[in-house]
């Protein structure tokens, strides 16, 4: 069972109908303090757009920052229902079996631990690098690959002239 503020955040980010939301605003519904936040941006972590209130974090920036923090079985459970309108097909979860040595899993087991998330979501960021090392190869043999590996940032919901991307 989630916690319910994390349910909240959770829902706030995937059915939020506005495109941007505050550089604060982000950081709370990620969990992240004022700091994590600043460092983020510092890092060019967090792509900032400008909006006519100033610097702001875009609606699919906050989708794809979220997919990488938390666990997509977290999110699906947050959004019930709500999931299968808001995720893609091919974004949503796939329960499968693996077979690792005994050392993978007590790693993932203790890293997981140490991060607060799951083994799941520890290999699908893994997975995630490897999509992106690959994707020239696996985009053109896989329907829809390459739309996953880039969604949510594949549609900008936003006309230019109110909401333009910049980079910190």
């Amino acid at each position: 069972m989630l916690d319910p503020d994390l349910v909240e955040r959770i829902r706030t980010i995937f059915l939020h109908a506005r495109s941007f939301v505050s550089i604060n605003e982000a950081a709370a519904l990620l969990g992240w303090s004022h700091e994590q936040m600043h460092d983020a941006i510092a890092g060019q972590d967090v792509d900032l757009s400008t909006a006519c209130s100033g610097k702001v974090v875009a609606r699919d920036e906050l989708t794809a920052l979220t997919l990488n923090v938390l666990p997509i079985e977290w999110i699906e459970e947050a959004l019930g229902t709500r999931a299968a309108g808001v995720l893609p097909d091919a974004v949503r979860s796939r329960r499968i079996g693996v077979r690792v040595p005994r050392y993978h899993a007590a790693m993932l087991d203790y890293l997981a631990e140490q991060e607060q998330t799951t083994a799941a979501h520890l290999i699908t960021r893994a997975l995630d690098d490897l999509a992106s090392e690959r994707l020239e190869v696996l985009a053109p043999a896989i329907p829809g690959f390459a739309e996953a590996v880039a969604w949510p940032r594949v549609h900008d919901e936003q006309p230019p002239s109110r909401l333009t991307s910049t980079r910190r």
